[in-house]
C-alpha cells in the first residue's frame, strides 16, 4: 500500500510540474508577443518578467518556469471541483450529487 501511495504522490508531483511548464510556456509566448508589439512601436524588447533579456529569445524552445507558475498550477489542481468533492465527507458528496442531478433533470 505504501508503494501505491508513493507512486501516486510522484504522479501528482509530475502532473504539477507538467502543468507549471504549460503555464510558463503560455506566459512566455504572451511576453514574446507583447515584446514584438512593443518593438514594432520603437521601444525596448524586454517583456514581462524579462523573458527576452534572460536569453529566451524567439528562436529558443527553453522555458523558464518560475515560482508563480508552480503556484498557479497548485492552485488550479487543488481548487478544482473534483478535488473539493474528494475532500468533503461521503454524505456531503452524495448530497451534492443528488442536488446536481435534480437540478439537471428540472
Amino acid at each position: 500500500m505504501q508503494v501505491a501511495s508513493a507512486s501516486g504522490d510522484v504522479r501528482r508531483a509530475l502532473e504539477l510540474c507538467r502543468r507549471a511548464a504549460e503555464i510558463a510556456s503560455a506566459r512566455q509566448k504572451k511576453a514574446l508577443t507583447s515584446a514584438a508589439d512593443v518593438t514594432q512601436g520603437g521601444s525596448s524588447d524586454a517583456g514581462p518578467s524579462g523573458a527576452i533579456s534572460q536569453g529566451l529569445g524567439a528562436g529558443s524552445d527553453a522555458v523558464m518556469v518560475e515560482l508563480m507558475d508552480v503556484d498557479a498550477a497548485v492552485r488550479e489542481m487543488f481548487d478544482s471541483p473534483h478535488i473539493k468533492v474528494r475532500e468533503t465527507g461521503c454524505l456531503d458528496a452524495l448530497a451534492l450529487c443528488c442536488h446536481e442531478s435534480l437540478r439537471y433533470m428540472a
